[in-house]
C-alpha cells in the first residue's frame, strides 16, 4: 500500500533493472517479486514487494541492499524481505503468490520453498485454532 508517492511510470523498466542488479550480485542466489505485481494487480497505489535470499546473510548490510533497491526503482514505495532472516509468518505469505526473478540455484530455491511451505503449513494450523480460540474468548 501507498506510503507518500506514487510509483514511477517507467517502474516496469526499473523492476527489470532491478532483475539485473540482482542477477549480478554475487550474495543472491534467488528472489522473488510477491504480492501485488506478483499477481499483476498494480494500481496507482500499489508498492513493489521484494524477497531475497542470500548465500551469507550476516555478509550482506540490510541498508545497503535497500538503499541499492530504492536507487534502482527510483523510490521507497517498497518492502525488501531477506528470506533467511524472514518469520515463517511472512516467508510462508510470500512463497503463495510469487514470481520468480532470480534463481541463481535451483536446487537451493526447491528445498527452501518445500521446507518453507511445510512449515508455514503447520504455523498457519496453529495461527488459524489461535485466532478460532481468540474470537470465541473475545
Amino acid at each position: 500500500m501507498i506510503r507518500f508517492k506514487k510509483l514511477p511510470e517507467d517502474i516496469n523498466i526499473r523492476l527489470h533493472s532491478l532483475k539485473n542488479y540482482l542477477e549480478e550480485s554475487p550474495e543472491v542466489v534467488f528472489a522473488y517479486l510477491f504480492g501485488g505485481f506478483a499477481e499483476k494487480r498494480v494500481s496507482p497505489v500499489s508498492d513493489v514487494d521484494i524477497a531475497v535470499y542470500l548465500k551469507d546473510p550476516e555478509r550482506v548490510e540490510y541498508m545497503d541492499l535497500y538503499k541499492d533497491v530504492s536507487e534502482i526503482l527510483g523510490t521507497e514505495e517498497f518492502d525488501l524481505v531477506v528470506l533467511n532472516r524472514a518469520p515463517i509468518s511472512i516467508a510462508g505469505r510470500v512463497l503463495l503468490k510469487k514470481e520468480v526473478i532470480v534463481d541463481k540455484d535451483p536446487f537451493i530455491r526447491h528445498s527452501y520453498e518445500s521446507l518453507t511451505i511445510r512449515k508455514f503449513l503447520d504455523f498457519k494450523e496453529f495461527e488459524e485454532r489461535f485466532f478460532r480460540r481468540r474470537l470465541k474468548t473475545g
